[in-house]
């Protein structure tokens, strides 16, 4: 896939700047492939589709941007919140260590404090040493938000809503 359209590439990388190169990778990639996201963790691409933009050319496009869904649904930009190739799951663990050890333990009390349950399961079971992410660096199941249970574990998520409504009948 070209990155400019009826334009040169010299133009399309000048208007792109700094952002050349991260454009450069994002051509590659397709569904199913690991990306890193703003939530500090790999997911996978579902769908991926260039951003075209002729902004100051008087004809011609180029690529300024990709917008990634991944399978949980998420929505990302491959130019402000992604980082490609995924980080290695060493990286994601010492980016949540370094997170919870040095800020994680007051953003946890404010965390209970307003309710955002789903945020709390991560640095908790890392202060634990418990095991948080899979060889992909995704977390695992128990540590989804449910949301993200339902889409990449569907049949576990059915059993899980299935129980809890016949403990609500019960």
């Amino acid at each position: 896939m070209r990155l400019w359209y009826n334009t040169t590439k010299r133009i399309a990388k000048k208007k792109m700047g700094k952002n050349w190169a991260k454009l450069n990778s994002g051509k590659d990639l397709g569904p199913g492939d690991l990306i890193t996201t703003c939530k500090g963790y790999n997911e996978r691409i579902e769908e991926i589709t260039p951003v075209w933009n002729n902004y100051g050319l008087a004809k011609g496009e180029y690529v300024s941007d990709f917008d990634i869904i991944t399978e949980s649904g998420g929505s990302c930009s491959l130019i402000h919140c992604c980082i490609v190739p995924a980080r290695p799951v060493e990286e994601i663990l010492n980016y949540w260590l370094y997170f919870t050890l040095n800020q994680g333990r007051e953003w946890l009390k404010e965390v209970k404090k307003n309710g955002w349950s789903c945020w709390d399961r991560i640095p908790e079971a890392l202060l634990e040493g418990k095991e948080v992410f899979d060889k992909d660096g995704q977390p695992l199941y128990e540590f989804c938000q449910d949301y993200e249970k339902q889409a990449r574990f569907p049949e576990q998520w059915a059993t899980e809503v299935r129980k809890a409504d016949e403990s609500d009948d019960s």
